[in-house]
């Protein structure tokens, strides 16, 4: 789904988060790039379409403190991005 048009990742950072390779061999030895921030924005996304699917939209978005908290889904997604 992260290349659906809710989330609107494109096909080549999807690739690329999941640790897919993307392009030729030669584009492979001499693109060097992690393109982390291009990840990162992903994985971004996708938090907030899994967060809108449990239902948990607008988290970080209320008055009071304790619900500006983020969401224990939200959290693990993040811990997990950072991993990768």
């Amino acid at each position: 789904m992260l290349t659906s048009e809710r989330v609107g990742v494109s096909y080549e950072v999807a690739e690329r988060v999941i640790a897919h390779l993307v392009g030729s061999a030669v584009s492979r030895v001499y693109d060097r790039n992690e393109y982390l921030r291009e990840k990162r924005a992903a994985l971004d996304a996708w938090a907030n379409e899994l967060a809108m699917i449990v239902g948990e939209a607008g988290v970080g978005v209320a008055d009071d403190d304790s619900a500006c908290r983020e969401s224990s889904a939200r959290r693990r997604i993040k811990a997990c991005a950072k991993n990768c």
